[in-house]
């Protein structure tokens, strides 16, 4: 049906039949001399919801001015009833006529008026247009056939376009409360009524134009009430319409020097009459039974002075509304004009100063104007079918207020419609209180009374022709309903018919909000605006709906528009929260998201109706996100189409949902502006990945602007957008991990580096996949993976190297020097085990000098002295407990291990002996990473040291030695990076050497001995180049060579304790040890299979060792049979690379 009446509205006719006739060149409201016409003019220019009537004869093509009329919401029209009473209404509409009212708006509705005449388009911009009536409503007492005028002097007509571009009024429906009344009511009065100057009638005048002034509420009560209180008598004019509460004011002469009194009666009638003493000498009417009013322009008939713009009404101003300026936050419509009286009765012939105009009230109507508005604000109950009229309930208008408790509040009063039931007034006229007189209150007229006044009372209604269009339309346009049986007849219709009227109001149930547009004389339109609060998924499927505007304001409210099913929003659809979901067709003029989510794989339309069924214009809408988030859907279902603009301000969000597969994918028809945010979303399992490249918006038109902001993406990736012609993409991109983590040791940072170097090199290697585990770690997981990926079984390697070294060269040390003064009696074998040393190739300990300086003090007894050649024998093994870290930021590795050793070697008479000994070294090292990783390694060591010692006859000795030695490691290390388990393991390989010089001297004295002790160590170490496979971990060391150089100083002091069968001599040491070189410990590596050959050198953030302290006790049994036993512990302090190390050892030696 809808589009049927759009295009028979819009068919063509030709334009050369229009025959124009022009009305007076100028423009309603009476107004002050002083401020003219043109102030009046000015006074209306912010009413733009205030609108002109024309009606257009269907038979005879005449067009003539009518009412004035406001706008209460985008649908509605209220004026006044009178305008249409010489007609029922079943015969004003658009579909049949044969009168159709033309709602026309502006401040000349002229310029409308003829624009659609000439060209067939309706509207000239927001401000200035016209449409259609398709309906009139009156109340039954106001209706053709009722009560007569002023009952039930409302009406409401039904516009075919929504007019949205204009301002609509909130109507008060309760009587102004007195307290009000009597602070002051200040009122603005509308109307494009007679023009005219105050001071002269004859220059009156009418036109298309509006205007305004301002007055002051004078009185609220009915005819009855009025002339009772004019007259000073009870019951004036009892009964019937005159019971009808009207609003009333007052036409006040500026400045006026003339009185008015009561008590003069030059006819002789009545001594209670109303005189002016600027009576023109022939005006005036009875307002009683004998009592006269004889006006003159200084009639003040409700107490007040003129205000600056002061105003009446006129013919034409019937309908407009008296609005309340004072009493709320916006002006509130108390009633529609209705009229005044007759020229020359109430005020002075040819004069408007004096004259008083009445508006009905409203709230005399207001369950009626409920019911039978058109414009139904509806709201849902829950989710279910769009179709279920279970879930829809009608909202109340929010252009309805009432008092409440002093307040002016949204609201409908309670109980039964005034209608023409009497009120209690409100008020002076002139001299009187209406409420000092008795009035019946009966809406039924009485017998026998009569006021002469009261029939001069006239409505405002215009009827004047503006032209002639000969029964046709304008150009594009065919008269909707022309081709049925239009008449002369059609005029002639008796009386309404009950068709008209929608008992429906706030709170009723049982409907579907779609739009209809009526059936004239039988059934009147509805127009819906729909606001989703309710928790729910409400669903449109397989069907066409269409509404004025859409709302979803709750935020578990969600519409969804399946694929099958389309949706019109005619006016605009807004959402301040909840989901709006579009998979089929969505058409609206505006989307505005406030703070909502849409979505989908639909189309939105957006264009403005008006424009394209009144003006054959198509003219596109926009989509403003301005704080919501919009969600397009994957493109490979087709994504979410806009025809129209999309503009997302510094408030909105764009969200990409993007899988490894596709992508949401927005699709403009039109321009876009951009500013907010842009997010993404992975959805399916999909991670990002650096140089992932999505298009996410495609345009057609101009593209203006770029995202605010970019969403962070967890660890070091981020989404650079890129903006091409007709294209916006999203590339993820990496922060550099040096730039973004905070590492905490150099090896995490070289690697870091490394891995940034990397970035974008595609080799095949394992190491690419890390970066799709690593660069979504925030800091903090980011360090403790990188930590992980250090290779840790190299430093493990390292510490224990040189802890197997020691325990070799330790052990030899002491059997050198105790050898060299021959068969003492008491030699001593030394075993010492550390096996994370302090440094690679730290053999030489303080605790060793110590023992080779003993050994040598207790071989200086002359009764053991050695004179001639020996060959002796030694064996030395020790178990050690232990913890060092392998970099800064590592929890200390556990280990435990173990060593044996032996030797051979021979003494000549002239202090001088020479050995050779093998060793085997085994230790096991575990090392807990962060975030649940683990470094293990077992290394076995084999070292064979060649030795040369001397032993001088006054306590001087010293000792040289030479090693080498062979390592191998098995190394295992799970990474745990992410979350995820990256297992490694390999062999590792090293070789080293050793040499060691030491001086020391020996002072006796009786059972104590103390021997200073000074020693040098040099070492090398070459660490072969090896791997660590089996996953993404996957690392190459490359080759590593160690030198350095260590001093030490000591004191070693022992007691001999003797006896028959053994000499016992416990024995302590303490000394000071230097590192000569003092540099950074690192580690050359790269990940496997990484280009170039350099690879990077890892760090461990631990300090150099410089300087420490050692300390060593223990006792030496030698026997009388030339065997000699030793039990010995060591401990050290200060090394930054070796903690909690604890040395058990024991020794045998003889000779043969």
């Amino acid at each position: 049906m809808l589009k049927g009446i759009k295009a028979g509205l819009y068919a063509a006719v030709s334009a050369s039949t229009l025959a124009l006739a022009m009305t007076a060149p100028s423009a309603a409201l009476p107004y002050r001399d002083d401020v003219g016409d043109e102030g009046s003019q000015a006074f209306a220019a912010e009413w733009d919801g205030v609108i002109q009537i024309y009606m257009w004869n269907r038979i005879t093509g005449g067009i003539n001015f009518n009412c004035t009329g406001s706008m209460i919401n985008p649908r509605t029209v209220i004026s006044a009833a009178h305008c249409f009473n010489s007609n029922p209404n079943e015969v004003y509409g658009l579909d049949d006529g044969p009168l159709t009212p033309i709602i026309a708006y502006g401040p000349d509705t002229f310029d409308a008026l003829f624009n659609w005449i000439d060209t067939g388009n309706q509207f000239i911009d927001d401000r200035n247009g016209l449409t259609f009536a398709l309906n009139v409503l009156t109340p039954e007492a106001g209706a053709f056939g009722g009560d007569g005028f002023p009952a039930g002097d409302v009406a409401l007509l039904t516009t075919f376009d929504p007019l949205f571009t204009l301002p609509t009024y909130g109507m008060l429906f309760s009587p102004i409360p007195e307290d009000v009344f009597a602070e002051g009511v200040h009122v603005n009065m509308i109307g494009y009524g007679t023009f005219n100057p105050g001071s002269d009638t004859s220059v009156a005048g009418i036109n298309g134009r509006r205007r305004a002034g301002e007055n002051m509420l004078g009185f609220l009560g009915n005819f009855n009430q009025f002339f009772s209180a004019l007259g000073q008598q009870d019951n004036a004019v009892p009964g019937g319409s005159n019971s009808q509460m009207m609003y009333w004011i007052d036409f006040d002469l500026p400045d006026r020097t003339g009185e008015c009194e009561r008590g003069g009666d030059p006819f002789g009638f009545s001594t209670n009459s109303i005189v002016c003493s600027d009576w023109d000498g022939s005006s005036g009417t009875f307002v009683g039974a004998s009592e006269l009013l004889l006006p003159g322009p200084s009639l003040d008939m409700f107490p007040g002075d003129a205000l600056p713009n002061e105003v009446a009404t006129a013919g034409g101003d019937s309908g407009g509304p008296l609005m309340a300026m004072n009493i709320f936050s916006n002006p509130l419509i108390l009633g529609v004009l209705s009229g005044g009286f007759v020229d020359g009765s109430f005020q002075a012939a040819g004069q408007e100063y004096g004259s008083v105009s009445y508006y009905n009230a409203l709230y005399a109507y207001a369950g009626w104007i409920a019911e039978n508005n058109p414009y139904k604000y509806v709201t849902n109950t829950g989710g279910g079918d769009w179709f279920d009229e279970t879930i829809w309930v009608q909202a109340l208008d929010p252009n309805y207020f009432i008092y409440e408790d002093g307040e002016i509040v949204n609201g409908l009063p309670d109980g039964p419609d005034l209608e023409t039931g009497a009120g209690a007034p409100i008020g002076t006229v002139f001299d009187s209180d209406p409420a000092d007189f008795t009035d019946d209150g009966s809406s039924e007229p009485a017998s026998g009374s009569s006021n002469a006044a009261a029939t001069s009372a006239i409505d405002f209604a215009a009827s004047g022709l503006v032209t002639n269009i000969n029964g046709s339309g304008p150009e594009g346009r065919d008269n909707p309903g022309s081709d049925s049986s239009t008449t002369e007849e059609s005029l002639e219709i008796a009386g309404d018919t009950d068709a008209g009227t929608q008992n429906a109001g706030p709170g009723s149930t049982g409907f579907v909000p779609d739009n209809f547009y009526g059936e004239q004389g039988v059934e009147a339109p509805r127009f819906y605006d729909v606001t989703l609060t309710a928790d729910g998924t409400v669903t449109l499927s397989d069907a066409f709906v269409e509404i004025d505007r859409l709302a979803i304001a709750g935020e578990g409210a969600e519409l969804t528009i399946d694929a099958d099913a389309d949706m019109w929003s005619l006016i605009s659809a807004e959402l301040l929260a909840g989901t709006l979901t579009v998979n089929g067709g969505f058409i609206t003029r505006e989307l505005v998201n406030w703070g909502g989510l849409v979505r989908g794989t639909g189309t939105i339309d957006l264009f403005d109706p008006n424009l394209l069924f009144g003006n054959r214009q198509l003219m596109s809408g926009a989509f403003f996100n301005v704080a919501g988030i919009v969600n397009p859907g994957l493109e490979s279902d087709g994504g979410l189409l806009i025809n129209g603009d999309f503009i997302q301000t510094s408030g909105g969000g764009f969200l990409v949902d993007w899988n490894d597969t596709t992508n949401s994918l927005l699709l403009v028809d039109g321009n876009v502006s951009l500013g907010g945010a842009v997010m993404v979303n992975p959805t399916d399992g999909y991670l990002p990945e650096f140089g992932d490249v999505r298009s996410v918006l495609a345009y057609s038109g101009e593209l203006v602007g770029e995202f605010d902001a970019v969403m962070d993406l967890p660890g070091v990736l981020f989404i650079a957008p890129v903006y091409n012609d007709g294209v916006v993409s999203l590339v993820i991109d990496a922060e550099d991990f040096t730039e973004f983590a905070n590492f905490t040791n150099p090896g995490q940072e070289a690697l870091g580096g490394r891995l940034d170097d990397l970035r974008g090199e595609s080799t095949g290697a394992g190491y690419e996949s890390l970066y799709s585990i690593i660069d979504l770690l925030p800091s903090g997981p980011l360090e403790e993976g990188f930590e992980n990926l250090l290779p840790h079984e190299g430093f493990q390697l390292r510490r224990t190297v040189a802890s197997h070294g020691d325990v070799f060269t330790h052990a030899l040390r002491g059997r050198m020097l105790a050898g060299a003064q021959g068969d003492s009696g008491n030699g001593s074998a030394q075993a010492m085990f550390n096996l994370m040393g302090s440094e690679t190739g730290e053999h030489m300990t303080g605790d060793s000098l110590a023992a080779a300086a003993r050994q040598n003090a207790g071989s200086s007894q002359p009764e053991t002295r050695d004179l001639g050649n020996g060959f002796e024998v030694f064996f030395s093994a020790g178990l050690v407990d232990g913890s060092a870290p392998t970099t800064a930021s590592s929890a200390d590795a556990t280990l435990e291990g173990g060593f044996a050793m032996a030797g051979l070697d021979y003494g000549s008479s002239l202090g001088l002996r020479l050995g050779a000994a093998v060793g085997f070294a085994t230790s096991e090292s575990e090392q807990a990473l962060v975030g649940g990783g683990v470094a293990e390694s077992r290394v076995e060591s084999s070292q064979a040291t060649l030795y040369a010692s001397y032993q001088g006859d006054q306590g001087l000795q010293a000792l040289v030695a030479a090693s080498f030695g062979d390592h191998n490691s098995q190394a295992r290390r799970t990474a745990v990076v992410g979350g995820v388990n990256l297992p490694v393991s390999g062999t590792l390989n090293a070789s080293s050497w050793s040499v060691d010089a030491q001086l020391s001297y020996t002072v006796e004295r009786g059972q104590l001995r103390l021997t200073p002790v000074a020693a040098v160590n040099f070492t090398g170490v070459t660490y072969d180049p090896a791997d660590v496979t089996g996953s993404p971990a996957a690392f190459t060391l490359l080759t590593a060579n160690d030198r350095y150089s260590t001093g030490r100083v000591g004191l070693d002091a022992g007691y001999r304790i003797e006896n028959a069968s053994f000499t016992l001599e416990p024995q302590i040491y303490v000394g000071y040890a230097s590192r000569f070189e003092k540099a950074d410990e690192t580690l050359p590596g790269d990940f496997a299979g990484a280009p170039g050959t350099g690879g990077v050198l890892i760090g461990t953030g631990i300090a150099p060792e410089e300087d420490w302290v050692e300390l060593s006790v223990g006792a030496t049994a030698h026997l009388n049979n030339g065997l000699s036993a030793s039990l010995a512990y060591e401990t050290r302090t200060g090394d930054g690379r070796v903690r909690d190390l604890d040395v058990l050892m024991i020794g045998l030696r003889t000779r043969f």
